[in-house]
């Protein structure tokens, strides 16, 4: 059982959540406020910040003089106290939520399906063909940044063939079909690569069969403004974390087919991505996808750049980004600002503005 939305407006103190519970006052609720050193006034955040590991602690209470084992029912009193305390928090979603993020996802694949041949037939149209040469550009907008004006050589099929046995010869196979790169994805990324430029890629734009659909791929959710108010925003880009596995894991062959990062590398950086989604709950996807912009758009180019002053045993300046890729992992100062204080009070997120007006 959950509180209606309306109920978790109102829910503003430990006192207000112990009473929709119930557990009134009694030898039950002093033990826990003794126990969490919290009172009936505490603000519900402090209670979900508690680690779940730390709070079944409180389901080992006794009571009494004579010491008696909680019983199921006040185990659950517990439980549904600590439970509507990270809803109230906004940690976790509810139910009405979680329904709301399944139909989200179903429809994005079912968008992703519906436009994947309207996608290629587009982007083969919108690449127009040099003057002077014969050879076929692609507009960089159509497929990695919609702020760029540059155009990009599209290789032939003997270097996209080429890629592919590199891909075959690392991974042992060739990509599934949910995360093959086409030959458009790829020209653009190796141009930005042979220009020594970050090979970043919007995720409202790139993603599986060649996916383009600006203006369909949306993800909204709360975030912490800068006077403390919990604040709805919505912008563009994968909605989801599974949406977001799906457009990186076709970076993830584009970078192995170049030959630029290794695999290795690359599904640690996915792998921390969920991480921090599993820690801190679906709620602060939109910060911790800001995050992720953050780091593979301008922290990315940062960190090449330390690289090539320092040179360190392990930077290679032909072939960069593998070591900006590991150095991004270890990086945790720049995580822990952006992500990792995400519970905390006085944290604000950055806006969709500040992201160079790509949403």
């Amino acid at each position: 059982m959950e509180p209606t939305a309306e109920q978790l407006q109102g829910m503003n103190t430990l006192g207000t959540i112990m009473n929709w519970v119930p557990l009134p006052a009694g030898a039950l609720s002093d033990a826990f406020l003794a126990a969490s050193g919290l009172t009936l006034a505490s603000l519900p955040r402090l209670v979900a910040a508690i680690p779940l590991d730390e709070f079944d602690e409180f389901l080992t209470l006794t009571l009494g003089d004579v010491p008696v084992p909680l019983t199921p029912a006040q185990k659950s009193q517990i439980r549904l106290t600590g439970a509507t305390c990270r809803l109230a928090a906004g940690l976790t979603i509810t139910m009405e939520q979680q329904r709301a993020t399944a139909a989200a996802e179903a429809a994005f694949a079912a968008t992703a399906a519906a436009t994947a041949r309207e996608a290629q037939l587009a982007a083969a149209a919108s690449a127009p063909t040099a003057a002077n040469t014969g050879e076929r550009k692609i507009k960089i907008s159509t497929i990695l940044d919609q702020t760029s004006d540059a155009e990009a050589p599209a290789l032939n099929e003997a270097d996209v063939l080429s890629a592919f046995e590199r891909y075959a010869s690392r991974i042992g196979g060739t990509p599934p079909p949910d995360e093959e790169v086409t030959g458009d994805q790829l020209s653009a990324l190796q141009s930005l690569v042979k220009a020594r430029l970050v090979p970043y890629a919007d995720f409202a734009l790139f993603g599986p069969y060649g996916l383009r659909i600006r203006r369909k791929l949306v993800l909204s959710g709360l975030i912490i403004s800068t006077d403390g108010i919990l604040k709805q925003v919505e912008l563009k880009g994968p909605p989801l974390l599974q949406d977001w596995i799906r457009c990186y894991r076709v970076l993830r062959t584009a970078l192995i087919m170049l030959g630029e990062v290794t695999p290795g590398a690359l599904d640690a950086y996915e792998r921390q991505i969920c991480r921090y989604h599993e820690r801190y709950g679906p709620s602060i996807w939109v910060l911790l996808y800001q995050a992720d912009v953050r780091m593979r758009l301008e922290h990315m180019e940062r960190l090449r750049r330390i690289g090539q002053s320092k040179a360190p045993a392990d930077f290679d300046a032909a072939k960069p980004w593998e070591w900006v890729w590991q150095e991004s992992l270890r990086d945790l100062a720049f995580w822990r600002l952006r992500v990792r204080g995400a519970g905390h009070p006085g944290h604000h997120a950055l806006t969709h503005h500040e992201l160079r007006d790509r949403r």
